[in-house]
């Protein structure tokens, strides 16, 4: 690759028109799996039909569904992009495409401040896109900031693949650890109704952590999902530049 040709990302990879193609999937998948199920029991019943038919076709066609929708999802991840890019390029430039033209952009260098955070996915009511992210793993996030524009990004990752990034040492500035559960709602009857974003009480903003708590804060409605792979590309990029 040409020094000054752009590295681009591919931000929101599970964006909503793959999660509407993603749910038909397994519609369409528990409808062919059962008709499936149901005509190979026929063919071994010598085209009788059994009364245990209609739970075994059911149960069966659970894994087929799972199994067609994983392989159509993995695919569209590949080919189907939200539209949304992240353009790293030179000398140290990191520009926001969104629709229609509109762009965002900082460059590593005078005045760039860079805020790196990370929690648990366990202990706290999840909504969202959040529920299909094991409890084991943790999301990283990196807000960007320069003069009035501010980037936040973010990705989801398994404990061993994260430690990369957390560990004492690993990356300028450190990852600083929040703890969700001490803000959001725990109790069984907070677990009841959906869930929802926490206030921020003034003493958390005073604390230590108290800017990390504002950017979390703020990736709720500005943040951009990458992939891990994207991710580790874009802070290497950054890391590179400083």
């Amino acid at each position: 690759m040409k020094e000054d040709t752009p590295i681009i990302l591919h931000a929101e990879p599970e964006h909503d028109g793959i999660r509407i193609t993603v749910l038909l999937a397994l519609i369409v998948g528990l409808v062919l799996g059962f008709l499936l199920i149901s005509q190979i029991i026929r063919l071994l019943n010598g085209g009788t039909m059994p009364d245990y038919i209609l739970i075994v076709s059911c149960i069966g066609a659970i894994p087929i569904a799972f199994a067609i929708v994983w392989l159509i999802e993995q695919t569209l991840k590949r080919t189907w992009h939200s539209g949304i890019t992240v353009a790293l390029s030179q000398p140290g430039s990191v520009t926001l495409h969104i629709a229609q033209g509109e762009e965002k952009a900082v460059a590593v260098g005078n005045g760039f401040h860079q805020t790196n955070w990370f929690f648990s996915m366990k202990g706290y009511p999840r909504g969202g896109r959040e529920r299909r992210v094991e409890k084991s793993w943790f999301c990283l996030a990196c807000e960007l900031q320069q003069d009035e524009e501010q980037l936040i990004f973010y990705t989801y990752a398994p404990a061993k693949a994260a430690s990369r990034w957390t560990d004492d040492g690993a990356t300028t500035p450190p990852f600083q650890q929040i703890y969700p559960p001490e803000l959001y709602d725990t109790s069984i009857r907070g677990r009841m109704g959906p869930p929802t974003r926490p206030n921020i009480p003034p003493e958390v903003v005073r604390s230590a952590n108290g800017r990390y708590w504002l950017a979390e804060r703020r990736r709720w409605t500005e943040g951009l999902e990458l992939s891990t792979e994207d991710f580790s590309t874009l802070l290497t990029f950054i890391s590179s530049k400083q």
